[in-house]
């Protein structure tokens, strides 16, 4: 795996489903995950905790993995932000993003946004 990928600043380093599996889903603040019909990165899975940020190819989970975190998730707010791309935000800090974007005025760019107020308050 080990490998990484910076998007605004932000380093996402690789992971796969048994090393997902072993985290504290609560722990994390969001998702994006870019579904097969997606314009750009069909299959990426990307998402946040307070100390670290990941990413992992459709290569690096098994086909029904999307599914079963999405039903995990149920209770979480999904946006449909692109063709096929969702954003699923944790509850805990929903509103406080929801402020964020309209401060920003970047309505329309929830995740850019999400990934900005991460880089912000998060990384050192």
């Amino acid at each position: 795996m080990g490998k990484s990928v910076c998007i605004q600043g932000v380093n996402f380093k690789r992971i796969n489903e048994n090393s997902f599996k072993q985290m504290d889903v609560s722990d994390i603040l969001f998702f994006m995950i870019s579904q097969s019909g997606a314009v750009d990165g069909r299959g990426i899975v990307y998402f946040c905790t307070p100390t670290a940020a990941f990413y992992m190819n459709k290569n690096d989970y098994r086909i029904d993995f999307i599914d079963n975190l999405l039903l995990y998730l149920k209770d979480w707010n999904l946006i449909n932000i692109y063709f096929c791309d969702f954003l699923i935000i944790n509850p805990k800090i929903y509103d406080f993003l929801v402020h964020e974007l309209c401060l920003r005025n970047s309505l329309y760019f929830w995740f850019d946004t999400a990934i900005d107020v991460y880089r912000d308050k998060y990384c050192k």
